[in-house]
């Protein structure tokens, strides 16, 4: 009878790196904007459109630019909102550091001034308008 033979023992003390779900955030320096990661859907024209895109029955997903067209959440934050709510809230989450590094969280389906009304209470950078340096 063969016994299993071991060759090498690969041993790792480092914790597993954490998949990207929905509803992460990233910043990208390069292009200096900031990304949101939301489902595929099926583009508009097609017979499915709206539907969600799966592979292998998988859902697939895909990084868009925050506040950009193709952004669903922020376009869902837009609706039935005041300008200036909305013009605050773009200028908080296009730059504001504590939101980059994730002291301040940002939730997609917030209202606009909501959301004004938390970031002016938790962040603490130079975004803020009463900020002291």
């Amino acid at each position: 009878m063969l016994k299993p033979r071991i060759d090498s023992i690969r041993v790792s003390k480092t914790p597993a790196r954490r998949q990207p779900s929905e509803g992460d955030i990233r910043w990208l320096k390069g292009r200096n904007t900031l990304q949101i990661r939301q489902m595929r859907i099926v583009p508009a024209g097609h017979p499915h459109a709206g539907a969600h895109v799966v592979s292998n029955g998988r859902q697939l997903y895909e990084w868009v630019d925050r506040g950009s067209e193709s952004d669903r959440a922020w376009q869902a934050t837009l609706r039935d909102s005041d300008e200036n709510s909305t013009q605050a809230r773009a200028y908080f989450e296009c730059g504001c550091l504590c939101i980059i590094e994730g002291k301040v969280e940002v939730r997609r389906y917030e209202s606009n001034a909501r959301a004004v009304k938390r970031y002016m209470a938790e962040c603490a950078c130079s975004r803020h308008p009463e900020y002291k340096h």
